[in-house]
């Protein structure tokens, strides 16, 4: 089964994936999509004891969806332990104190050491993220995209993990197709690992097939413990 931790709003509330949630093929736990400030330690309790239990050892899948919205939560809880000397600012949805560098600081040293755990989990691993452009210093040309999530946080969470993939979407002959990057074409970021001189530079969006094409286990673990 595929266990997902989700931290997008909706989601996982996809119509193609009913038929999975259903049959309990993907396990959704979408109780941290709220962003509240107790979320990102609810979760990291939540991911310790699912390590104690032997859970991922059943678990054919850990998602993490998604790395820009997990990382937004764990500032939100960093910024709510407050600190000597923080500025609060007024907005329409609360106070909030002022991000400083040491904040980042806190949630990068945090972000890497959990990202770094959840690569030695004894099953697969997929961490969504969603994109930003990142442009050079007059802030007018874009130079690349990256993952949407703080400074030097993005390009330091990239390089942890061997095979990163991006989703694009272009007009087909059947409305919008989707198909997976695996090698950088200049502003997007991709490439692998496991696909290198196998992979096609856009290939179909089918994780089981690309591990079947790459010689990798991709057969399904059974389902003999629910959690």
């Amino acid at each position: 089964p595929i266990y997902v931790h989700s931290f997008d709003p909706a989601g996982t509330t996809l119509r193609t994936l009913r038929p999975l949630i259903e049959s309990r093929e993907l396990i959704v736990n979408n109780k941290y999509e709220g962003g509240k400030e107790t979320d990102f330690r609810a979760w990291e309790s939540e991911y310790n004891d699912l390590c104690k239990s032997g859970a991922f050892e059943y678990f054919g899948t850990y998602v993490l969806d998604s790395l820009t919205l997990w990382a937004h939560t764990m500032m939100t809880y960093i910024l709510s332990q407050g600190r000597t000397g923080a500025k609060p600012r007024q907005l329409a949805y609360g106070i909030r104190p002022t991000r400083e560098q040491r904040d980042y600081d806190i949630q990068q040293l945090w972000g890497l050491e959990c990202l770094q755990h959840m690569c030695t989990l004894p099953c697969d691993l997929i961490v969504t993220g969603h994109l930003a452009p990142k442009t050079d210093e007059t802030g007018e040309r874009i130079m690349e995209y990256g993952v949407s999530v703080p400074g030097q946080f993005s390009q330091k969470t990239i390089n942890i993990f061997p095979e990163k993939w991006i989703t694009r979407a272009s007009e087909g002959a059947r409305g919008i197709e989707y198909k997976y990057l695996t090698q950088t074409d200049g502003k997007l970021i991709a490439s692998t690992k496991i696909g290198s001189e196998i992979f096609s530079k856009l290939e179909e969006p089918n994780i089981r097939a690309l591990m079947k094409k790459a010689d990798f286990p991709y057969e399904d673990r059974k389902i003999t413990k629910l959690f």
